[in-house]
């Protein structure tokens, strides 16, 4: 997998596209819409690290829930099905 990429960068690089993407991204810092770019890409990290925070919140909760239901033996929870009996009375009347 290394040596595939590393031949593909080296494709990329000997055709132009490295340099090219360079440029082109070169020239996003130096117009004005680079300051409203910059905005969206902090309001993209700003919810991508909320994310990560509500994500490892979640997990570690998870984790604290197995550990302490296997140390005090968890709920149990049994769930019955009731007859409705109300459709057997209206045959029967």
């Amino acid at each position: 997998m290394l040596v595939a990429g590393v031949m593909l960068w080296w494709i990329a690089s000997r055709g132009g596209v490295v340099s090219s993407i360079e440029s082109f991204v070169g020239s996003w810092s130096t117009t004005r819409t680079s300051v409203a770019l910059l905005g969206g890409v902090a309001a993209a990290d700003a919810i991508g690290l909320v994310g990560v925070c509500l994500m490892t919140v979640a997990v570690l909760a998870a984790a604290f829930y197995n550990l302490f239901s296997e140390l005090l033996g968890g709920i149990e929870v049994t769930v019955v099905e009731q007859e409705d009996l109300s459709s057997e009375l209206c045959e029967w009347g």
